[in-house]
Order: C-alpha cells, then sequence, then structure tokens
C-alpha cells in the first residue's frame, strides 16, 4: 500500500485539510489511487474538531501527530 504524508495547517476529525489556500495539494492528491493512505501531518493541537470545507477539498484518512502518532479519521 503506497502513502502520501501532506503537510497542513490543520486537519479535522472528517479528514478535511487546511492548507495555505492554493489548491496544488488537492489537484495532485485527485491523481493518486484509491488504495494510497493520505496523512495530513500536523501539530496535536492542529488535530480539530471541525473545518469548512470545499467541494474540491481532498479528504484525509489518517493525522500525523507528535503525541497522538497516527490516527485514523472519520471520512464521511
Amino acid at each position: 500500500m503506497e502513502c502520501m504524508l501532506i503537510p497542513a495547517l490543520a486537519v479535522d476529525v472528517r479528514g478535511t485539510r487546511l492548507g495555505r489556500g492554493a489548491g496544488f495539494y488537492d489537484r495532485t492528491l485527485g491523481s493518486v489511487g484509491p488504495q494510497t493512505r493520505l496523512v495530513a501531518i500536523v501539530r496535536d493541537s492542529e488535530l480539530v474538531e471541525t473545518l469548512p470545507a470545499d467541494d474540491h477539498d481532498v479528504p484525509m484518512g489518517w493525522a500525523l501527530t507528535p503525541g497522538g502518532g497516527l490516527t485514523q479519521l472519520q471520512r464521511d
């Protein structure tokens, strides 16, 4: 199984990732296979309950934090 580590400013428990706003990662992530694990790398405080999502946002399946390690997110 492939895995992509994606930097983020925040990610919520549903997998919505907050980036820098240019959409670069979302455009790139549209080309990965469905079996690829998408892992948002954030600080512990940046794994939050909810973030606003746009239609073009590609959801993350996992979050990686220093204190919590690898956490599976609840994808809708």
